[in-house]
């Protein structure tokens, strides 16, 4: 059958109005804008496969071994889009209102157009048993892809575990690498870091042995976040990323691969404090997604996680201006509803900050918790970056009593979902620790303070998590009137922030530079902190700058 006949035997006006049919509100926008693009996708796919046998058939220009790799390519991007049509013929609420953000991850039918990448796969099994057993293991890895592009996040885990146990039992490696990899991405998007570190450091493995490398470029970009960015493992992060880039290398280069790696590498300097390098890499991962896809939702992340760069740097101007790109791109492409929209609203929220506008920040991080705990529920770590951003924000106001359950909130689930040892949660302990010594409950801040100082015991004492408990227990030892115990967990503090750029470096080390004046009684220092604070915004931090200027006119 031609092209366009196979597609209309699975996606046609009347497959798209019965799935349309009684639906309201947001789901029925959403779909409207999933069904537009979903029209475009399969009629792109028919032109292609209209294409690949003319370049062959017709035109000649084209071997008979290409064609077989273009039409292998086009059938399994076929039952990619079927996979999605089935499980938005099931109606869901849910994954209804996510349609078009699944839609949007449908994988590009350009790799059907990549020679070179074409001929470098590994070729089918040969076999008719172990050809099914494959194909079995690939369409529950369909329905995975599928069902976790739509939301259905649970239903995804189960497919692609059911996926990695039914390729153990064969011999094509390549499937069990393709699993692993599936199962990896759905364990890290939930949270479970050490099950993502587990599946992806396997799937690498694997994927080495079978000589798939593209499949080992894109687990390796992933173990980079899992490592680097949710954990703060910038070391071992770093070696992977060197990995991912090598096996593109090799394979003759990737746009979508070189993309992922470069916005990932970003992210990881990012929080390792080299603002600079950050900026640069996002500004690259920009511009590889504007070559990749113009109004894609790739590049409206790729222009928030430039946002947030931009941010750390205190340039609230360029903060607010990629920020605002991103917004444009999914408000257009997913609705106002959208986990990705409300994570662009908290990035708009952030440079709010800066510009010392505690209530319209607010309520933008209101807007996004909300949304966050609709479609991720409420222990992800993007509700739980929104239940912090509200917190700071109650904090920068003074609102102590408010701002305390939300940080509360922050620990109880990082306890939950992360690892025992991981230095994130002793950044929340750390946080709590501040508020309570506001609140001059020292004991519980105090408590607090050693049970994060006991997490990252096992980190490198050059670790920045380190500070901020060294620098609350500071605090704690002043307000109970031990100034000389302060000084040297002070001093350690400022060490820490040595060659770091980035606001929470320079907003620490302000910070430690204020409580050793207090501590040592040094007008110097504090009116040093005082014009470090002005110089970040003497409206973001007005609430600093009335502490300071409260101790000097106080101090002679």
């Amino acid at each position: 059958s031609t092209g366009p006949e196979r597609v209309a035997a699975v996606w046609s006006a009347p497959v798209a109005d019965a799935i349309a049919k009684d639906l309201t509100g947001e789901t029925a926008e959403s779909f409207k804008r999933a069904r537009s693009r979903l029209d475009a996708w399969w009629q792109a796919w028919a032109d292609l496969h209209g294409e690949a046998c003319r370049a062959t058939r017709v035109r000649g220009e084209q071997s008979d071994e290409l064609l077989s790799r273009r039409m292998l390519c086009l059938d399994r991007r076929f039952a990619e889009g079927l996979a999605l049509v089935n499980v938005l013929k099931q109606r869901d609420d849910g994954a209804l209102a996510q349609s078009p953000e699944a839609v949007d991850a449908l994988t590009s039918l350009h790799g059907c157009s990549d020679t070179e990448a074409l001929l470098a796969e590994v070729a089918p099994p040969a076999g008719e048993l172990l050809g099914s057993q494959v194909e079995r293991v690939r369409a529950l890895l369909r329905e995975a892809k599928a069902r976790f592009d739509a939301g259905l996040y649970k239903d995804a885990e189960a497919r692609a575990s059911e996926a990695v146990k039914r390729a153990r039992e064969g011999t094509y490696r390549p499937v069990l690498a393709e699993a692993l990899v599936a199962l990896g991405r759905v364990q890290e998007h939930a949270g479970d870091l050490k099950g993502a570190e587990a599946t992806l450091t396997e799937a690498i493995s694997v994927s080495e042995g079978a000589k798939t490398d593209a499949l080992t470029a894109e687990a390796a970009t992933l173990l980079t976040l899992v490592l680097g960015v949710r954990q703060a493992r910038y070391g071992e992060a770093h070696a992977w990323g060197k990995l991912a880039e090598g096996t593109i290398h090799r394979i003759g280069g990737s746009l979508p691969l070189q993309a992922r790696l470069t916005q990932t590498s970003g992210l990881v300097l990012y929080q390792e404090g080299k603002l600079d390098d950050a900026i640069a890499a996002h500004q690259k991962a920009v511009e590889l997604f504007v070559k990749l896809e113009p109004d894609g939702l790739a590049l409206a992340d790729a222009y928030s996680a430039l946002g947030a760069a931009y941010r750390g740097g205190r340039k609230a101007k360029e903060a607010m201006a990629a920020f605002e790109q991103a917004l444009v791109i999914f408000r257009e492409r997913v609705g106002p509803n959208s986990d990705l929209t409300a994570t662009a609203l908290n990035g708009v929220g952030s440079s709010l900050m800066l510009d010392g506008r505690f209530d319209e920040a607010l309520k933008l991080y209101t807007q996004a918790h909300d949304v966050f705990v609709k479609r991720l529920g409420p222990t992800h770590f993007r509700t739980v970056t929104a239940v912090n951003n509200i917190g700071v924000v109650l904090a920068e106001q003074g609102r102590y009593a408010d701002a305390l359950p939300y940080f509360e909130k922050v620990v109880k689930v990082r306890e939950a979902t992360l690892a025992a040892t991981d230095a994130k949660t002793a950044d929340a302990l750390a946080n709590v620790g501040m508020l309570l010594v506001e609140l001059q409950r020292w004991e519980d801040a105090a408590k607090r303070f050693e049970k994060a100082r006991g997490i990252l015991q096992g980190y490198p004492l050059d670790h920045f998590s380190q500070a901020e408990p060294l620098l609350g227990e500071a605090k704690l030892f002043i307000a109970k009137g031990e100034r000389e115990k302060a000084v040297p967990l002070l001093e350690r503090v400022l060490k820490l922030c040595e060659s770091k750029q980035g606001f929470r470096f320079d907003y620490t080390r302000a910070r430690a530079s204020f409580v050793l004046a207090r501590a040592q009684r040094s007008r110097a220092l504090a009116e040093k902190a005082r014009a470090a604070f002005v110089s970040f915004g003497p409206e973001r931090f007005k609430r600093d700058l009335t502490e300071v200027d409260a101790w000097l006119a106080t101090t002679r």
